[in-house]
């Protein structure tokens, strides 16, 4: 897979709201990416300049962003464009009638946690077998100013965006689950992640990213992703 921070290095990405650190992140992320083709969908696109990153790093790839307020120039002519707010399913559904199932979803939009959650549990269903969920930003839920957030007191900080990725350690720790009550000797314990939707979860400082379960006998790749990218005019769906 090309690198997303030499490709970032190479071109015209004075718009682009993201730090060489987070690149840096998400090509060990993505680095298990075995398509060239991908279904990526990210929501919260500003000026467009992470869809034409994407889109130079995955030439093939189908590309859906998700804003309120859409870019007017900027964005690559092979891009869907779905305009609507984080805080309704019924906007966040719409983007499913452009690619289902997905490969990745990249979520740089409200960083608050109500409607981050939404987000998560509209799409995160619709996200293939092995694919990707990133969600940036998480650490305003330290920031006393932030409308969901609070300056920590304890080890034990639950507010906003922070209390929410914290909930995706649980998830992982589904398979132990029936084990409470009766648990093995640590030399016997079976640490799979069977019955957990989550293969595992990665947190980074801005970053954190769940990859989704892949079960026995599922195909790798998603049905969509496509060798040729494709062509036409820019769509946009209000």
């Amino acid at each position: 897979m090309p690198s997303f921070l030499d490709i970032y290095r190479k071109g015209d990405y004075r718009n682009l709201i993201k730090s060489e650190c987070f690149l840096k992140r998400y090509d060990r992320i993505f680095a298990e990416i075995h398509t060239d083709a991908p279904v990526i969908v990210e929501l919260g696109v500003d000026k467009g300049a992470s869809l034409r990153l994407w889109r130079e790093t995955f030439p093939a790839a189908m590309i859906i962003g998700f804003d309120a307020h859409l870019p007017v120039s900027g964005v690559p002519p092979n891009c869907t464009l779905v305009q609507g707010s984080q805080q309704k399913r019924a906007d966040l559904e719409r983007i499913l009638a452009h690619a289902d199932p997905i490969d990745i979803v990249i979520d740089d939009c409200s960083h608050v946690a109500a409607p981050t959650r939404l987000a998560f549990d509209t799409l995160f269903p619709h996200v293939r077998p092995g694919g990707f969920y990133a969600i940036e930003d998480w650490g305003t839920g330290y920031w006393p100013n932030w409308p969901d957030g609070a300056l920590p007191q304890n080890n034990n900080h639950l507010a906003g965006m922070v209390g929410l990725v914290k909930e995706f350690i649980d998830v992982v720790g589904i398979p132990a689950k029936n084990r409470l009550r009766k648990p093995p000797p640590i030399y016997k314990a079976n640490w799979s992640t069977m019955n957990s939707p989550y293969e595992y979860v990665i947190f980074y400082p801005g970053i954190v990213c769940v990859k989704k379960a892949v079960e026995p006998g599922e195909p790798m790749h998603s049905p969509l992703a496509r060798k040729e990218p494709s062509t036409g005019r820019r769509m946009i769906d209000y």
